[in-house]
């Protein structure tokens, strides 16, 4: 009876794993950050040491707001070990690795916005103004293209991650739309013709 009980309570343990490895990536992604500037808050420890394996460089952007100077020793710590690891990832990046990037970008900005996550202030603009940055690297232009012309996805057209795919297409032509030729300052100027 003992073994089954233990059995139990370690399935329920997992629970929470299976659970969040269930999810779409691009909620995995919000879920990550978006504890991140509460440093008080449940779970921010076991937050920072995912982002600490997985942080990029949104993370270290979005980091830049903890004053760590209000920090206890080990959280500013913490905080200094995630901006390592994840700068050092950065450094790192090749143009075949940032390429894939993009389509979880713009598909975790694009859930941010319309769920009116609590990154959506930040994430959406810095996606946009990342990638709209490096469209002249290998490979950028050309992700971001199939992106904006993607079919839509099957299934349920009114499901979220659907809705998210539309929108992170529609956010792949504004990119392009504002390094186009006719873009002044970001926003597309009608020829006269």
């Amino acid at each position: 009876m003992k073994s089954l009980i233990t059995a139990f309570l370690l399935l329920l343990s997992l629970a929470p794993a299976r659970a969040q490895e269930s999810k779409p990536e691009p909620q995995n992604y919000l879920d990550l950050h978006r504890g991140v500037l509460n440093p008080a808050g449940p779970g921010w420890k076991a937050i920072m040491e995912k982002l600490q394996q997985k942080g990029d460089a949104f993370t270290i952007e979005y980091l830049k707001q903890i004053k760590t100077a209000a920090l206890d020793p080990k959280s500013a710590a913490l905080v200094a070990s995630v901006l390592d690891a994840a700068g050092k990832r950065l450094a790192a990046e090749t143009d075949a690795t940032f390429v894939k990037q993009i389509e979880p970008w713009l598909q975790s900005a694009a859930l941010a916005d319309i769920t009116c996550d609590p990154i959506e202030g930040i994430l959406p603009q810095w996606v946009l103004k990342k990638v709209r940055e490096n469209l002249d690297r290998p490979g950028v232009r050309a992700e971001v293209t199939r992106i904006r012309n993607a079919p839509a996805a099957p299934g349920k057209g009114d499901s979220l991650m659907a809705i998210a795919a539309t929108r992170a297409k529609s956010y792949a032509g504004r990119i392009l739309d504002a390094a186009s030729p006719d873009a002044v300052g970001g926003a597309v100027i009608p020829s006269a013709r």
